[in-house]
C-alpha cells in the first residue's frame, strides 16, 4: 500500500509519516543520491513517457525564469517521479512529500478548478491520500517559528506572490477533492496526536 501525505508547510507531514512508520511498519521513501534520482526517473520515463513530458510542460509553463525552473525540476518533478518508482519496491510505503504537493509547489498563480483538475489527471495516484488540513495562518506561524520556509533563496517579492498563490490553490484543491477519483481521508487540528495515528485508514 502506498500512502501519500498532503498539507501546507508546518502541517506535520514528516512527524505523521514517522509515527505511521513506528506504529505500522511503513517505509518512508527518500531519494538518497543523484544516482537514485536519475535511475528511477529513467524507469518513470520508460513506463510513463506521456505523463513525463506533460508534467515537464506544466513545469516549464509555470516557471518565470531558469532559476525557479531548475528548483522545481529538482525538488518536485525529478524527486517525486523517483519516489513513486522506488516505493514500488516495498509492500507498504509512505511519501511525506509527493505529487499532490504540486498543487501549490508548481503553480505561481491562482488556478481555476478546471485547470487544477486537468493537471491532477496527469499525476500517478497513491492508494491513499492523507490530507493534513491546517489553516494557512497556522502554517505561516509554524514555519516562522521553525525559522525556515521553502524557497528561502528567492526574493521577498517572489515569496509573497507565491505564498498568496499557495493559499488560494490549497483552498481550491480542498474544495474540489471530492471530484477527483482518489481514495482520501482528511485529518485536521481537532484530532489530537493519539487519535491521528489510531485511525483505521492506516492498516
Amino acid at each position: 500500500m502506498l500512502i501519500e501525505l498532503y498539507g501546507l508547510p508546518g502541517s506535520g507531514k514528516t512527524t505523521f509519516a514517522r509515527e505511521i512508520t513506528k506504529e505500522r511498519g511503513y517505509k518512508i521513501i527518500k531519494i538518497r543520491s543523484k544516482r537514485e534520482l536519475f535511475f528511477y526517473n529513467l524507469i518513470f520515463l520508460f513506463k510513463y513517457p506521456y505523463k513525463f513530458f506533460v508534467q515537464l510542460f506544466y513545469l516549464a509553463g509555470n516557471s518565470d525564469n531558469l532559476k525557479i525552473f531548475y528548483f522545481k525540476l529538482m525538488n518536485t518533478f525529478l524527486d517525486y517521479n523517483a519516489k513513486y518508482q522506488k516505493a514500488k519496491k516495498f509492500e507498504n510505503a509512505i511519501l511525506d512529500q509527493g505529487y499532490f504537493l504540486n498543487v501549490f509547489a508548481i503553480f505561481e498563480n491562482k488556478q481555476t478548478c478546471e485547470k487544477m483538475e486537468k493537471y491532477l489527471s496527469y499525476l500517478l495516484k497513491p492508494d491513499l491520500l492523507i490530507i493534513l488540513d491546517i489553516p494557512f495562518s497556522v502554517s505561516m506561524e509554524r514555519t516562522k517559528n521553525r525559522g525556515y520556509f521553502a524557497r528561502e533563496d528567492f526574493s521577498n517579492e517572489y515569496k509573497i506572490k507565491w505564498q498568496e498563490a499557495m493559499k488560494k490553490n490549497n483552498r481550491i484543491f480542498l474544495n474540489m477533492i471530492n471530484s477527483i477519483k482518489i481514495n482520501y481521508v482528511k485529518v485536521d487540528e481537532t484530532n489530537n496526536i493519539q487519535e491521528r495515528f489510531s485511525k483505521d485508514f492506516v492498516k
